[in-house]
């Protein structure tokens, strides 16, 4: 059932490599902004042209969470800025969760399956 809504979804496909090991002066984070360019480069786009903004958010109990940043102008996100989660209804069982400037209008796109807190 769920695969069904997959059904004319879109997906960038595309491989990035890093290198791997101890490498002095680089984090995780850069290995993954790396990877992320190199993946976007490998399937032919631009990073203009990619209609969504990937992120880490670091969860307040600890654990970071890759995730996507909606409901907010992609142009005013900075490192480290307060999100808090909404919740997208992929299927009747299963919602996944995104985040949204703390400011972002509170209210979402006509017939979207975007749910806050």
């Amino acid at each position: 059932m769920a695969l069904r809504k997959l059904r004319d979804s879109y997906a960038i496909v595309g491989v990035g490599y890093t290198p791997q090991g101890k490498i002095p002066d680089r984090s995780a984070l850069s290995f993954y902004v790396e990877a992320c360019a190199n993946a976007i480069r490998d399937a032919g786009l631009r990073k203009e042209g990619i209609p969504y903004v990937t992120a880490i958010v670091r969860l307040d109990e600890g654990p970071r969470i890759l995730t996507r940043i909606i409901l907010c102008d992609p142009a005013q996100l900075q490192c480290e800025m307060p999100v808090e989660v909404v919740w997208s209804d992929v299927t009747d069982d299963v919602a996944l969760p995104l985040f949204t400037t703390i400011n972002s209008p509170r209210g979402s796109a006509p017939g979207s399956q975007i749910r806050r807190g």
